[in-house]
């Protein structure tokens, strides 16, 4: 949510702030959730403090133990936080993110191949299968399609995400 008011990024801040909110609204009507699996402030930090750093550099190629490690948590408390308050497992979203910068390097006018070690994606074959599932058309049609469509569609994406 940090990163989204320190950009002005309106979009990004309301998603972040309604995420935060239904997640707490959930938790504080459920009273009967004890223990490990009661929510905690410390996971919902740490759970946004990892996604900032997927956003920032999606391409990086980091393990779950290691993003869990950087946020103070354990790989598996990491996952969980992530699928309550984001709604989405930590490879699901970083996944998701680094489709949205190959479209954006695609859109710019680079090359699929070189887009898809851009963006993080270390099979061709693989990149190109994803894309296709993801948004509907080959990335090398990418380009042929409306600026508008092509907005939608990656907005669609990342909006998903929360």
């Amino acid at each position: 949510m940090g990163g989204a008011i320190a950009s002005a990024d309106a979009f990004q801040m309301e998603r972040w702030a309604l995420a935060a909110l239904t997640s707490l609204e959930v938790d504080a009507c459920d009273r009967t959730v004890r223990g490990r699996y009661a929510a905690r402030d410390k996971d919902l930090d740490a759970a946004i403090t990892a996604c900032r750093a997927v956003e920032a550099h999606p391409e990086m190629r980091r393990s779950i133990a290691d993003r869990a490690r950087d946020v103070g948590l354990t790989s598996t408390t990491l996952t969980r936080a992530f699928r309550r308050y984001v709604g989405a497992s930590p490879h699901e979203y970083v996944l998701r993110w680094r489709l949205a910068v190959a479209a954006e390097l695609i859109d710019s006018g680079v090359g699929v191949s070189e887009t898809c070690y851009r963006a993080g994606f270390e099979n061709l074959s693989h990149f190109c299968r994803t894309f296709q599932r993801t948004f509907g058309v080959r990335a090398s049609a990418w380009r042929a399609l409306a600026l508008r469509e092509r907005r939608r569609r990656v907005d669609d994406l990342t909006g998903r995400l929360v």
